[in-house]
């Protein structure tokens, strides 16, 4: 390898060693929001995001009802998801989807609204080393006077 070729490769390798220590500082920055958070709600435990809907009652007398399809829910294939709300008015849905027990990166599909309390996206899970992983999927509900957060948690095996 010539001296030119083999400075290049430092240099990238420079630049991805760099890159993957700012990463946790940049994805931190991407989820910074000016809303407060008003209320943090999660679904019961018999909730199953792959046998069907889970409605998740809120705080303020609302309602959440979670969808996804095609069920199950396998990583690496896109897949819809669907939340209805009963409520407070939203300025917008979206889905924060993540490991419980690992961090897998900055998965946050922003879903459009099809009809008023309709939002609905498209997303796709990483694969995992492990052979199970545990998903939390946060559905956050933003409106004019903050956050709320609805949760469930579902789990993915690997194939």
């Amino acid at each position: 390898m010539s001296r030119l070729a083999g400075l290049a490769v430092f240099a990238l390798a420079l630049l991805l060693v760099l890159a993957l220590m700012l990463y946790p500082r940049l994805s931190e920055r991407l989820d910074e929001t000016e809303l407060p958070i008003l209320w943090q709600v999660m679904a019961d435990e018999d909730c199953d995001l792959h046998s069907g809907p889970c409605r998740i009652g809120l705080p303020d007398g609302g309602e959440v009802e979670v969808e996804v399809e095609p069920r199950p829910i396998r990583t690496l294939v896109p897949f819809a998801i669907t939340v209805r709300h009963q409520g407070r008015e939203l300025n917008t849905v979206s889905v924060d989807l993540n490991g419980v027990d690992m961090n897998m990166g900055f998965n946050r599909p922003v879903l459009e609204q099809v009809v008023p309390g309709i939002y609905r996206g498209e997303t796709l899970l990483p694969t995992c080393v492990l052979e199970r992983m545990t998903w939390r999927a946060q559905i956050l509900l933003d409106g004019n006077d903050g956050r709320g957060i609805a949760s469930v948690d579902f789990d993915t095996t690997r194939r």
